[in-house]
This record gives structure tokens, sequence and C-alpha cells, in this order.
């Protein structure tokens, strides 16, 4: 499937590290508003420093939920993307 115009489709993590190495999973995550997740697919509109493959950030109620393939998936426009690791 193909996000059309700026879509962009994100597939969350499940957990993530802190600075310190602890691993968290996302119900323990509660504090913080902003999610983590790889970027799997982009529209033909989207703003070219959103990549396939990337690991970026976005709000935690950004996007709409998707399944893609019998996994969970955010679509969401490329304004929400707020960050990308590098």
């Amino acid at each position: 499937m193909q996000p059309i115009k700026n879509g962009v489709f994100i597939k969350p993590e499940d957990e993530s590290k802190t600075v310190s190495g602890i691993i968290l999973s996302k119900k323990d995550r509660k504090d913080t508003k902003l999610e983590a997740g790889l970027v799997v697919a982009t529209g033909k509109d989207v703003i070219e420093s959103i990549k396939v493959g990337q690991r970026v950030c976005y709000d935690r109620y950004s996007g709409v939920s998707i399944t893609i393939g019998n996994e969970a998936h955010l679509k969401m426009p490329d304004k929400d993307v707020l960050g990308i690791f590098e």
C-alpha cells in the first residue's frame, strides 16, 4: 500500500531505550508525549527530508491507526513528523 500526496506510513516502536540503556515498553512511557517509529512508505508529495527507513518522532496523538499485513501502522501527513533521528 502506498500513501497518497503528503501521507506517511509509520510503524510505531513497541519499546524504547533510555540514555542509561533501560528498555521501556510503550505502557511504561506515560510521561512522554512523543513517540518514535520507522517510516515504511511515503507519498509522492512528502518533503524530501523524510525517507523510507528513517526513524522519526511524532506526537503521541498524531495519525490514524491502520493495519498493513497484520501489523499496526500509523498514517499521518508529513507535517506531523516532528523530527528525524540520525
